[in-house]
């Protein structure tokens, strides 16, 4: 297993759109429907995204439910990683790698064997599992709300104001920008396994670059839907209550994925489309005009500060 096991796991929710690139011979990936080797049957590598993998067979590699749990009673040559789901380990089965259950109870029977680590993480949470765990769910909703409020404090009302202004006047864009960054960025993490040592140095920029964007957009799309609930002042309020709405709808069950994926498409893209904050129309107005657009127009709850 490569080290940064639950980063990589949160990484590949980024790759469902681009999952189809690269699948190689005799490895299987499945979308929502489960996967189940037969007893007797043999198979490379495993991916079931938001679904369950079963275990009967041999796996000649790794094991990866994404949202979903795994069950074995035959052999993994490689690793088994359950983000979203447990894992289950039937009388004499074999993992010869690392079991990480995360987010979900790992099970040993009789005489089961793991080569690496077996561990469990309560704490981890995948949008859209099917299974859902109270621990996760609390952890989950304390984190989302606690990034919003930190964001929306560190940036700034006028900034954050000008976040959900780039939502509400150019929803398209948004999304589009959002999608761009985020290619552009899978692009780079690819190529950089290209370069050596360098590579390490542009995996490293690229994730703070993402981090970053992420962070100070993130209260950009809550507040646009706090705007729009009924008897909620004050923009912080709105930032706050449009986040809690936003993590129950991540909840729900294959349908909390698609969530997630909008709401790091709007962060990310309206954090780029307003120069992180700067005015509704900054990048628009600075292709357009060669010169950034500063202005945001207040609306919705409470006043923007000047």
């Amino acid at each position: 297993m490569r080290r940064f096991t639950y980063f990589l796991i949160a990484v590949g929710l980024f790759s469902l759109p681009s999952a189809a690139w690269a699948q190689e011979a005799n490895e299987r990936r499945q979308y929502v429907r489960e996967i189940v080797i037969q007893s007797g049957e043999t198979t490379g590598d495993l991916t079931c995204y938001f679904c369950s993998i079963r275990v009967r067979g041999t796996v000649k590699g790794d094991a990866i439910a994404i949202g979903g749990g795994i069950e074995i009673d035959g052999t993994v040559v490689g690793d088994a990683v359950a983000a979203g789901g447990g894992i289950r380990l039937g009388p004499g089965a074999k993992v010869g790698g690392e079991a990480v259950a995360a987010g979900g109870r790992l099970e040993r029977g009789a005489q089961a064997s793991v080569g690496g680590e077996a561990e469990s993480a309560w704490w981890f949470y995948v949008p859209g599992q099917r299974q859902l765990f109270l621990p996760c769910i609390l952890l989950y909703t304390a984190v989302n709300l606690g990034l919003v409020l930190v964001s929306s404090l560190v940036m700034r009302r006028r900034r954050v104001a000008a976040l959900a202004d780039t939502i509400d006047g150019h929803p398209v864009w948004t999304l589009l920008a959002g999608a761009g960054v985020l290619l552009v960025a899978t692009v780079l993490l690819r190529f950089s396994g290209k370069l050596g040592d360098a590579g390490e140095i542009l995996d490293t920029g690229v994730a703070i670059a993402l981090a970053v964007t992420l962070a100070a957009g993130c209260p950009g799309f809550p507040l646009w839907l706090g705007r729009r609930l009924p008897r909620v002042g004050g923009s912080l309020q709105a930032a706050l209550a449009g986040a809690l709405l936003l993590t129950l709808l991540q909840l729900i069950p294959i349908a909390g994925v698609f969530v997630f994926l909008a709401v790091i498409l709007l962060a990310t893209g309206c954090a780029v489309l307003s120069g992180f904050g700067s005015g509704a129309d900054w990048l628009l107005s600075l292709l357009e005009h060669g010169r950034p657009g500063l202005s945001s127009r207040p609306r919705g709850p409470g006043p923007a500060s000047p």
